[in-house]
């Protein structure tokens, strides 16, 4: 498939609409991760905002966060957020866009569950 034909040009210009990309480029908070932390942004699949990857460098299974500005995956209130999974007890859990803060924290617990259930499958 020719990715630069005009109709494809078009197509891209009305996603990016739909999502509104451009507004949520201002509005989504700067994140400072940890230096000990492994990040990897992926494609926003699902109709995410945003989605990466967080590990541990001997750590094969991570953490999954994405941002739903819309609420098309889950449910917040009608707030944008962000959802990590699996959280440390297993499940998942939701923080506010803004909340950058708890967001970090949340990775870290959920970080150091996966090591200890690793740690006790060996």
């Amino acid at each position: 498939m020719n990715w630069g034909t005009i109709e494809q040009q078009r197509k891209y210009y009305e996603l990016e609409q739909v999502f509104e990309w451009r507004k949520w480029s201002k509005e989504i908070p700067a994140i400072k991760f940890p230096p000990h932390w492994n990040v990897k942004i992926v494609p926003p699949f699902a109709a995410a905002m945003i989605r990466f990857w967080v590990t541990l460098d001997d750590m094969v299974d991570g953490i999954s966060v994405y941002l739903d500005c819309y609420e098309t995956l889950g449910c917040w209130d009608g707030q944008p957020y962000w959802e990590i999974h699996p959280c440390s007890d297993g499940d998942c859990a939701r923080y506010d866009m803004t909340d950058v803060k708890g967001l970090l924290e949340g990775i870290e617990e959920a970080l150091n569950a996966r090591i200890k259930k690793n740690d006790a499958a060996n």
